[in-house]
């Protein structure tokens, strides 16, 4: 049965917080932190980085956070230039 994160987990804390009643995904965004991605894809690539290459878990992780951090500021910028001029360009950007 799953039951998402602990409420004294910090990303029960962060999803607490969070929360946004209407979104599609919550309960999932809440099951995440737990169990981790539902595409296999990712869990399958990063056994092949640690294997095939000898990364280290923090270093895939490092890679991965780099990642996402870099696509947050790519929307927030588009944002804020969505919001200057009043358009979007971008679908992820429509809510």
């Amino acid at each position: 049965m799953t039951h998402g994160p602990k409420r004294s987990s910090p990303i029960g804390d962060h999803a607490e917080k969070r929360a946004i009643p209407n979104h599609p995904d919550q309960h999932a965004l809440i099951d995440w932190g737990t169990f981790g991605p539902k595409d296999r894809r990712i869990e399958q690539l990063v056994w092949e980085l640690a294997q095939d290459y000898g990364l280290r878990l923090v270093e895939i992780e490092a890679k991965i956070l780099k990642s996402l951090y870099d696509y947050k500021e790519e929307l927030a910028e588009a944002r804020q230039g969505q919001s200057s001029s009043g358009a979007s360009s971008d679908p992820h950007l429509e809510r």
